[in-house]
Parts: C-alpha cells; sequence; structure tokens
C-alpha cells in the first residue's frame, strides 16, 4: 500500500468556491438578490427564481478550518452577552454577518432576506431572527417536524402546505412568476450530484480505504452550498473518477490501515489534521461518518421516478412535464427525513448497518459541546454497538469550532489508549481463531 498524492479535484474544487465567494461579493452590485440560508434549506427554490442563497455556517466551518475562530466568537460573546457553552457554529455565523470587518476577504454582503429551517437544528431559527432584525430585511420560517417515528401523512402535508407559502412569499416579493419546470431541473441537477456523492461515500468500503472520511468532509461544501448547480455534478464526477483511480491502484489513505473507524458528528475543523495524524500513527483511518448521509436518504427524486435512462438522454429531459404537486412532495420528503431530523432508533439501525458494511473495527463520537440535541443520544448509541457488535468506541469532548474547549493532551492520552484497546482486541480475535490446514 503506498499513501496517495494530492487530489487533483482539491484544485478544481478551490476554484469552484473561489468563483462562488467572488459571485457573492458582485451579487449586490449586478442587483441580485441575496438570501441568507440555513443548513437544510431547500435553496433550490431559491436559485429558481434567480435568488443567491448564501449558507452562513459553511463561511462558519471555513473559517474555523483556518483556526481563526477564537477571535470571532469572543466577539459576539462579549457584544450580543451569548454564554460560551452555546453552539459555537451558531455564534461564528452571527460573528461572520455582523463583523465583516474582523475576517476581510470573507464576509458576504448584507442579506436581502433571511430564511432558515429547524430540521438540522433548533438554534438557527433564533440566528435568523437576530439576523433578520439586524439587517432590517423579511424572514422566512419553516417547520420541519423531527421525525420521532413514523413519517405521518399529515406531517408531509403540513410541510409541503409551507413549501407552497414560501414560493407566494417569493412571487410576491420579486414580483415574478415562479416556474416550476427550472425548479424541477435545479432539482434534478442536485439529485445527479447526490446519486455520485453516494457512490464517493462507498467507495470507502474498499480495503485499504482510498479516502479518509474526515477529508471527505471537505468535498461536502458544494452539495451543501451550491446544491442544484451543474458544475457540482461535473466536479463529483472528477472526484468520483479519481477516488476510483487509487482503489485501483491499491492507493491507501493510511499506508498501514490496520483498523477501520467510523466517526459520528461535525469535524473538529480546528483539529482535523491533528486527529488523522494521531490516529493514522496506529493505522486507523475514518471510512465512514453517518453526517456525511445527510444527502443520501432512502427517498429521492431519481428513484421515484425511475428515470433509468442514459446520461445523454438525461441532458433532454423536458422538465415541464412533470407537475408542481410532485416536486413539493419530493422536496418534504428530502428535506425532512436527513439523518439528524430522525430519532434514536434510527440511528442506531443506521449506524449498526455502517459498522457491517464498511468491516468497522471501532467508532469515534465526537461529543460536540454546542450541540446538545444532537450529542445527548452518543452514550446511548455507545452502548448499542458495543451490546451488538462487541466493538469498542471512543467519545472525544470538543467543539467543532471552539478550541478553548479542546485539550489536546488529554485527547492524545485517551486517543492511545483507545488505540491500544483496539489493538489487544484484534490481538484476542487472532488467538481466538480455528487453525486451517
Amino acid at each position: 500500500m503506498r499513501r496517495p498524492k494530492v487530489m487533483k479535484s482539491l484544485i478544481v474544487l478551490n476554484e469552484i468556491l473561489t468563483n462562488y465567494f467572488r459571485s457573492i461579493q458582485s451579487a449586490k452590485s449586478e442587483g441580485q438578490k441575496i438570501a441568507y440560508v440555513s443548513v437544510g434549506f431547500p435553496v433550490e427554490i431559491l436559485y429558481s427564481i434567480d435568488i443567491l442563497p448564501i449558507c452562513i455556517q459553511t463561511h462558519a466551518a471555513l473559517i474555523g478550518a483556518l483556526k481563526t475562530s477564537k477571535f470571532i466568537l469572543e466577539d459576539v460573546e462579549g457584544r450580543l452577552g451569548y454564554a460560551a457553552d452555546l453552539c459555537s457554529e451558531i455564534k461564528m455565523s452571527l460573528g461572520i454577518a455582523l463583523s465583516k470587518e474582523k475576517i476581510t476577504g470573507m464576509g458576504p454582503p448584507s442579506p436581502d432576506l433571511v430564511v432558515s429551517a429547524n430540521n438540522v437544528c433548533n438554534q438557527i431559527t433564533k440566528c435568523a431572527e437576530v439576523l433578520s432584525h439586524y439587517y432590517k430585511v423579511p424572514r422566512f420560517f419553516i417547520d420541519m417536524p423531527f421525525v420521532a417515528k413514523d413519517t405521518y401523512s399529515y406531517t408531509l402535508q403540513y410541510i409541503k402546505s409551507q413549501l407552497r407559502n414560501f414560493i407566494e412569499f417569493l412571487e410576491e416579493y420579486t414580483d415574478q412568476k415562479f416556474d416550476y419546470s427550472r425548479l424541477w431541473e435545479t432539482c434534478y441537477q442536485t439529485e445527479m450530484s447526490r446519486l455520485i456523492w453516494r457512490d464517493i461515500l462507498q467507495l470507502c468500503k474498499h480495503s485499504p480505504a482510498p479516502i479518509s472520511a474526515l477529508d471527505i468532509f471537505v468535498h461536502m461544501v458544494p452539495l451543501s452550498s451550491l446544491r442544484g448547480k451543474k458544475n457540482v455534478v461535473r466536479y463529483y464526477e472528477l472526484l468520483k473518477l479519481e477516488i476510483e483511480e487509487r482503489v485501483k491502484a491499491n492507493d491507501a489513505a493510511v499506508p498501514e490501515e490496520r483498523y477501520r473507524l467510523g466517526w459520528d458528528h461535525l469535524p473538529i475543523y480546528h483539529k482535523t489534521k491533528y486527529l488523522s495524524n494521531l490516529f493514522s500513527k496506529y493505522g486507523g483511518v475514518f471510512v465512514v461518518a453517518p453526517f456525511l448521509d445527510v444527502t443520501t436518504q432512502d427517498l429521492t427524486i431519481y428513484d421515484q421516478f425511475e428515470m433509468n435512462i442514459t446520461m445523454m438522454e438525461k441532458t433532454d429531459l423536458d422538465f415541464s412535464k412533470f407537475s408542481a404537486e410532485k416536486i413539493l412532495e419530493l422536496l418534504t420528503h428530502e428535506y425532512s427525513m436527513i439523518y439528524v431530523n430522525r430519532n434514536l432508533d434510527y440511528k442506531a439501525k443506521h449506524i449498526s448497518s455502517l459498522v457491517d458494511e464498511y468491516s468497522l473495527d471501532g467508532f469515534v463520537f465526537h461529543l460536540n459541546r454546542g450541540c446538545k440535541s444532537q450529542c445527548l443520544s452518543q452514550y446511548r448509541l455507545q452502548q448499542i454497538i458495543k451490546e451488538k457488535f462487541g466493538i469498542n468506541s471512543l467519545i472525544i469532548d470538543g467543539d467543532s469550532m471552539d478550541p478553548r474547549f479542546f485539550s489536546e493532551n488529554q485527547i492524545t492520552t485517551r486517543i492511545e489508549a483507545f488505540m491500544e484497546s483496539l489493538k489487544k482486541r484484534k490481538n484476542s480475535q487472532r488467538s481466538n481463531a480455528p487453525y486451517s490446514f
């Protein structure tokens, strides 16, 4: 096994993001409307009526990865009186939007409206309210109930009616008629990206893993901020091809791969490289992360319409033939059924399936300090995979954005002990294995 070279697709990704940020900065001067959106909001609707969506949380993640988040967080806490243990991603989002002068070149222009949904995070609702009040612009909120057990028809109807109301709101706001054929085409491009993304994630089932799941988080940015764009489809085709070449060449993300690991929750952006290096030192590689699956849930536009046609034929689809009600129904499923909006039983089944599919030796749970709603279940999930599979797991205390809540010495000690436990378990399995003649 050999370590692969730096991915060429990262150069393309950099170009896509650079052009995206440039388009954001020039949008105002070109007269284009801008909407601040939350992660998990159906941005395809905005693109379909020529409103540019800006996901402030994506900006926050990128700045967090640059390790410049500490002073932004402290500034927001001081000026707005927020506690240190509130969601750092929300505080970063507010800091970026309200203190642009402190992050030259990264701060987005002021919005014309603010839109949000609570399918990923409830705290984003308050964030949107603050931004709307600060900029004195309209706000639209879509309530997507938590999927506690089953998806009820009245819940889906409730969400679909809100999507319809949102479109009517946009028609009145922009003074133009909404074109559902454009929405279909935009959603179709999203779906093509999603299908390729699913293939990319599944390539990590190969041993040795061609890429680390922690690195894949970087490649997820276009799918969260540029959904529905044709250049994103082309990018994921390139990324998939490059990872497939790694598989064929037997290139390994970790040359001496010994332990295949899962990672739960968001990365610790400011410590991703440190964690990757430390785990790889012991032959550990992260091959899967449930949060990467937020774009590959059960029901897809592609599967619903069984578009079993070649890529060449797909480019000639007449989107005007598809009904408005059907696209709203499919968007309702797409955005309400994502992983983070599901109950403990669903998450347990999903993680259990990953243990089998990706041949996991262990699992690491990132107990994200500010994200209590998503992290409360992690201790139970840890217990479930221990009881069901007997695999060891580790809970790492930290924060995806805030470096003040990460003790490198403590985490290093715990990771070393965890990797030693994986080694003992593997040695025990070998010693108990039957002899072959």
